[in-house]
């Protein structure tokens, strides 16, 4: 009996649904399981899928397909999937929180961060400083990532209610940021 090597990475979490890369000799795909009724699902099938993010009854993810790091949507109700970006420059690591989904963003010659809306069809452009903005994540109105225009990486903050941005500035270097609720 011979094993096949396989390796699981990137999870994510939302409810009782956990996704992930599987990697099996370079060739990697989306899985999800789900912990209520223990059903593991093969989400891409083209071993060119990566950085998954869930929320809700959505999967996003970097896919390789169209020779191209494009951001990917999966549908798990209707088992549909959707291209969100189609330019011919790369799309990396989304998130997704309700309607939205974020990513960073090269067609500008550095990295940016762009916004999609699911319910409106709608991408906005969301930092256009020149200096490189990466890593994104979502939380109701709030958008982090991580951005070196002041020299050194610092988190900012973008709020979609208001159109207000803050950063930290502490003089060190902060990096991966994520966003969970803000007290009332």
């Amino acid at each position: 009996e011979q094993m096949i090597a396989a390796q699981a990475f990137s999870p994510a979490i939302y409810g009782n649904r956990v996704v992930w890369v599987n990697d099996n000799f370079g060739y990697s795909d989306i899985y999800m399981y789900d912990l209520s009724t223990k059903k593991q699902t093969q989400i891409t099938n083209n071993g060119l899928a990566n950085y998954p993010a869930i929320y809700g009854n959505r999967i996003v993810w970097t896919d390789w397909r169209n020779e191209n790091a494009d951001i990917y949507m999966y549908d798990i109700s209707t088992k549909k999937e959707k291209r969100i970006t189609t330019n011919p420059s790369a799309s990396y690591s989304p998130k997704i929180y309700g309607d939205r989904i974020v990513w960073m963003d090269s067609r500008n010659g550095n990295w940016d961060i762009y916004m999609y809306n699911i319910s409106t069809k709608k991408e906005t452009q969301i930092t256009t400083n020149p200096s490189a903005s990466y890593c994104p994540a979502i939380y109701g109105d709030r958008i982090v990532w991580d951005d070196d225009r002041n020299g050194n990486w610092d988190i900012y903050v973008y709020d979609l209610a208001t159109g207000q941005e803050c950063h930290t500035t502490d003089k060190s270097d902060q990096y991966y940021p994520e966003i969970y609720r803000s007290e009332e």
